[in-house]
């Protein structure tokens, strides 16, 4: 366990009772609160890898079971952060994970290639000095990553395991991910940021009198952003921060790629004045009809989009939706 991991075993409760009277008083009726730091901070990293697994089999997955496994990993983060959270709760929110994890991944673990892929990708595109220029990631914290990640390599076969086996080869390659992130440094989270902050301002400024849909893309954008950019006051170390700047970093990259698909979205919605009817140059009315229940789902998916390829998906849905309707054209 990494030197964070320990202080926040030693100081999560603590720190949290000794601004809350009314949790002092219960850290001191409950022995097992050291036991109970453990836990938290083992649902923590366990939530933390169910979020990134998710990031990482974004479009192998059924989109809705994905969403709801990111739902809970987010409940299960804020149940590890909250000072009166039960034993019994964090016990249940560890289960939870672990059934969510087993049942959303083990149907990928039929070899260990992709585990094999994943550890070189890590440490061929993050791990070096090329990919880590700001040092993000302390070189104590890189050469433990390293040596972690080269035995598991060693211990993987590519195939011969149970899909058991594999699972939990993958659980601990995303552990060692994990434990990577909490010993990022703080500033790196508050720099990046700051600097997407005022890129956005910039492009709100210079897009809210040219295009509502584009400003309105933004200003959600913006507060996504100062919302949780908030969190990270009350955040209890570098891997709830780290949680906390991924789901921005993920919101910035699904509004680069909104930007590419809110002209596309306009385009839709001009085709729904074709002309109806029943003669040559016409469309179908019940063409027109399925054409906008696409657009309007294509609106819902932009606002609701977490990540890029939640965009990318909906892109994609909405091209399919107007090459059918073009196709339905009336010779």
């Amino acid at each position: 366990m990494s030197a964070l991991a320990g202080a926040m075993l030693c100081t999560a409760v603590p720190a949290f009772a000794a601004d809350n009277p009314d949790a002092a008083q219960q850290q001191a009726a409950f022995p097992d609160n050291d036991i109970r730091g453990e836990a938290k901070t083992a649902l923590l990293k366990e939530a933390l890898a169910l979020d990134l697994g998710l990031e990482e089999n974004s479009g192998t997955i059924d989109e809705t079971q994905r969403r709801k496994g990111l739902d809970l990993a987010e409940q299960a983060v804020t149940i590890s952060a909250d000072g009166l959270s039960s034993a019994s709760e964090v016990a249940q929110a560890r289960k939870k994970v672990k059934e969510a994890a087993n049942k959303l991944f083990m149907s990928r673990m039929d070899s260990g290639a992709h585990i094999k892929f994943y550890i070189q990708r890590l440490t061929d595109y993050v791990l070096t000095p090329a990919a880590n220029p700001t040092a993000k990631y302390p070189q104590e914290a890189i050469d433990s990553a390293v040596g972690k990640l080269k035995a598991l390599d060693a211990r993987v076969p590519i195939v011969g395991l149970e899909p058991e086996a594999y699972m939990q080869a993958y659980m601990e390659y995303l552990s060692i991910r994990i434990e990577l992130d909490m010993q990022a440094y703080m500033g790196t989270y508050i720099t990046a940021y700051i600097r997407t902050r005022d890129h956005v301002n910039a492009q709100i400024e210079r897009t809210k009198d040219i295009d509502e849909d584009y400003s309105n893309l933004l200003e959600a954008f913006r507060t996504r952003s100062e919302i949780l950019f908030s969190r990270m006051g009350a955040a209890r170390g570098e891997a709830e921060l780290a949680y906390i700047f991924n789901k921005m970093n993920a919101s910035y990259f699904a509004l680069t790629e909104a930007f590419y698909m809110l002209p596309e979205l306009r385009d839709a919605r001009l085709l729904l004045d074709s002309p109806r009817g029943n003669r040559p140059g016409q469309y179908p009315a019940s063409a027109v009809g399925t054409l906008r229940r696409e657009v309007n789902a294509a609106a819902r998916a932009l606002d609701q989009a977490r990540m890029q390829d939640d965009v990318y998906k909906a892109r994609k849905d909405l091209s399919s939706a107007v090459a059918e309707f073009r196709s339905r054209l009336i010779p």
